[in-house]
């Protein structure tokens, strides 16, 4: 594949339990049932979904991402019943530089069963492997405890917290950074 096509023509990723595969316009209702929860957004860069038309909106800009080449994250299905829980991958990729970011976001109900764990270790196999990164970094807001601890089950290390780096839902806001070279990726 090369770096024109990658995210045009995104696999399907398959781990022990779940499926990762581009959002589909059949995805909107099962996308809404997730996002429109206030407590799953609370840490993210996006507003919960007051009704369907944002969810429409939201899969179409995913859409548009695959269509266009960009960076542009997985739906998350479960095995079992092909439900649409999330979503997890790229969301910035620079090929120059061999560097990468992930992230990740998984319904409420679907917490605490260790899916954006394992999304996120499907996400970075292909980012070693299929996009050749030297680094993959992932950045979560410095209140959300459980995002951080997604980060370091994936192997990733501290780095910091970079001040007021993101403006979301009306303030600025500290973020932690984390990251694992390739080099640590192959060693686990």
């Amino acid at each position: 594949m090369d770096h024109e096509t990658i995210f045009t023509k995104l696999p399907v990723l398959q781990t022990e339990r779940l499926y990762l595969r581009r959002l589909q316009k059949s995805d909107v209702a099962a996308v809404f049932d997730y996002a429109r929860d206030p407590e799953m957004t609370r840490y993210t860069l996006w507003v919960y979904h007051r009704k369907m038309e944002d969810s429409e909106f939201y899969v179409e800009q995913m859409l548009a991402g695959y269509s266009s080449g960009k960076p542009t994250p997985w739906a998350v299905a479960l095995k079992e019943t092909g439900q649409v829980i999330g979503t997890a991958g790229f969301i910035r990729w620079n090929p120059v530089h061999g560097r990468a970011e992930i992230g990740y976001a998984i319904g409420r109900k679907w917490w605490g069963n260790g899916y954006a764990t394992e999304s996120s270790r499907a996400a970075l196999a292909f980012g070693f492997k299929r996009l050749l990164c030297n680094r993959i970094e992932a950045m979560c807001d410095v209140s959300n405890i459980a995002s951080a601890r997604v980060m370091e089950k994936i192997g990733m290390r501290y780095e910091g917290i970079l001040r007021q780096y993101l403006h979301a839902q009306g303030s600025y806001r500290d973020v932690k950074i984390y990251s694992i070279l390739r080099s640590e990726w192959e060693r686990k």
